[in-house]
């Protein structure tokens, strides 16, 4: 482990700092924990992760704001909410029983 000191304060003492990610077999680690084991665990890749990922994030993002705009004017998006809702539940209940076979 390499010593450092900082510069801009030059009385406090050196800090033991090890390398943040450590390679072994393949794989990243993190503080002894494996960095990757969701992705294996859940047979997909890093970019399949991220977009899926991504996917959920805007459609979180745009139901808030049709959950806001609903909580103004109720009128608006009566059943949007929670029909999106139902259809993703739909959607996730199909891909595990495909995930199955």
């Amino acid at each position: 482990m390499k010593s450092e000191v900082c510069c801009a304060f030059p009385h406090l003492r050196p800090v033991e700092r090890p390398a943040f990610f450590m390679y072994e077999r393949n794989s990243y680690k993190i503080k002894g924990k494996i960095l990757f084991k969701h992705l294996k665990d859940t047979d997909v890749t890093y970019l399949e992760h991220f977009s899926r990922s991504f996917g959920f994030a805007i459609w979180t993002v745009m139901m808030f704001f049709i959950s806001v705009i609903h909580a103004i004017i109720p009128f608006l998006f009566t059943e949007t909410f929670s029909t999106n809702v139902i259809k993703l539940a739909d959607k996730l209940e199909e891909e595990k029983i495909n995930k199955l076979f």
